[in-house]
């Protein structure tokens, strides 16, 4: 067997477990959601130091947090279309 042969025959392995085991997708909604707790514990951080009143405080939380929940509402849509096709 050729060097080329070993290097495909390894990728293609790698490849074939990747998408029998759906790491990929599992990787992303793992990803949004330490991306929604990060951006909270931001948000959250921000918002104390700066001695911000109630309203201010709800604002900036709200301001931080919308972009990254649509996106993980979003990703959460694709994952349970792609659980669904099999």
């Amino acid at each position: 067997m050729t060097l080329a042969a070993t290097i495909k025959a390894a990728a293609t392995g790698l490849l074939d477990f990747i998408d029998e085991r759906k790491v990929i997708r599992r990787a992303m909604v793992l990803i949004v959601l330490w991306q929604l707790v990060d951006a909270y514990l931001w948000a959250k951080a921000y918002a104390l130091r700066q001695g911000m009143t109630g309203v201010e405080l709800s604002a900036v939380i709200a301001a931080v947090l919308t972009p990254v929940t649509i996106l993980q509402g979003f990703l959460f849509k694709l994952y349970d279309a792609s659980r669904r096709e099999g």
